[in-house]
């Protein structure tokens, strides 16, 4: 007997008829290379299968692709993160990109503080006359010249605490957290200063060039940090095989009158 047997009965009382459908190829015109990239496109209502030396996808949409004129103009009118969606394939985890995200974050995060220091080095410096023109130029050179200013944390109780000794300001959390991840040989408040900023940035850089995809997610579990994701370049070839061959199909192939 069968494992499958016991399903049989299910379909006892089917009868079987042809299912309408279109199928075109697509290969090379030079003679030599013809099967490289080359695919196939299968229509049927409700969905389009795409099958050939780039793998297997099917974008599956009852009401969008009745027929296939329907399919015609649908997919040409529609986005590749919406056909994504409806064939079923999801981002794959990036690397750099997650690099990327987590210095911005923080940048993001620490923007209104850093604003703010902006603002009382201005009244430090002409705390009774406007800045503009020359003048302006001049503050420029000075607040350049001028050594990155050391926060006085362990009073602002509006941050986070990460030691006994030690409270990040609001805003800088993110910083710290980068730093005490990738960066651990500065010391506590180097985060204010911009050059070690940068220094934490290209660590975080070397570490995610230079370990596998299973460190990186968990030092990014561990800490709590933010990610990226993108479409994987595999998916993103087989979504513009398909776009390249339903634009041709539109063009060469006879529509329903």
């Amino acid at each position: 007997m069968s494992v499958l047997d016991q399903f049989t009965p299910n379909f006892s009382n089917h009868v079987m008829t042809e299912r309408l459908s279109r199928s075109f190829h697509f290969k090379q015109a030079m003679p030599g290379d013809q099967y490289h990239y080359a695919f196939s496109l299968t229509w049927t209502p409700g969905m389009l299968i795409l099958d050939g030396d780039l793998g297997q996808m099917t974008i599956l949409h009852w009401s969008a692709m009745k027929s296939f004129d329907n399919m015609l103009g649908w997919i040409n009118g529609s986005s590749v993160d919406y056909l994504f969606e409806k064939a079923g394939v999801e981002m794959v985890y990036d690397a750099v990109g997650t690099a990327k995200e987590m210095v911005a974050v923080a940048n993001r995060e620490a923007l209104p503080s850093l604003r703010g220091l902006r603002d009382r080095r201005r009244e430090e410096w002409l705390p009774d006359r406007p800045i503009h023109g020359e003048l302006n130029a001049d503050y420029e050179k000075w607040l350049k010249a001028r050594p990155e200013l050391q926060l006085t944390c362990e009073t602002d109780r509006s941050g986070r605490r990460f030691n006994d000794k030690w409270i990040v300001p609001r805003g800088w959390e993110m910083w710290q957290i980068l730093l005490n991840a990738f960066s651990p040989h500065y010391g506590d408040g180097e985060i204010f200063d911009a050059v070690i900023r940068r220094d934490i940035a290209n660590d975080i850089e070397q570490f995610f060039y230079d370990h596998d995809t299973t460190a990186c997610g968990a030092i990014v579990y561990e800490h709590e940090l933010p990610s990226a994701t993108m479409w994987a370049d595999r998916d993103l070839r087989k979504m513009a095989a398909i776009k390249f061959g339903v634009a041709m199909m539109t063009k060469e192939v006879p529509r329903a009158e």
